[in-house]
């Protein structure tokens, strides 16, 4: 009787990567964590500590709740909190640029009724 392979969180990781099409390399790049400890986290040698849990969330808006447990699908479609300050940091950019422009203006009209 053949045996059946538990699907561990270290293999729903090694999935999630895959389908981002990542190397472990890459991958542990982008969340700040070394190769060998994405490996460890893969294989099950090692739990994941919160910071990595995060990183991997904000990073690529995966489910946690699927990477631990298996529920739910791997990929959270609740809008990720980098977006939503990435988002808020480009208005703020926007808002500033307007009111750059708009002082250029007034200094443009005060200096005609200067003159």
């Amino acid at each position: 009787m053949a045996e059946s392979k538990t699907i561990t969180p270290g293999i729903r990781l090694r999935v999630l990567r895959k389908k981002l099409k990542k190397n472990q390399k890459d991958m542990a790049r982008a969340l700040g964590i070394s190769a060998s400890a994405l490996s460890r986290y893969e294989r099950d040698r090692k739990q994941p500590d919160t910071y990595f849990l995060h990183q991997l969330r904000t990073k690529t808006g995966a489910n946690l709740n699927w990477i631990v447990g298996g529920i739910g699908g791997m990929i959270d479609p609740r809008p990720q909190p980098e977006d939503r300050v990435e988002k808020l940091a480009r208005e703020i950019k926007d808002k500033l640029d307007e009111i750059e422009n708009l002082y250029g203006k007034f200094q443009e009209l005060t200096n005609r009724k200067a003159h």
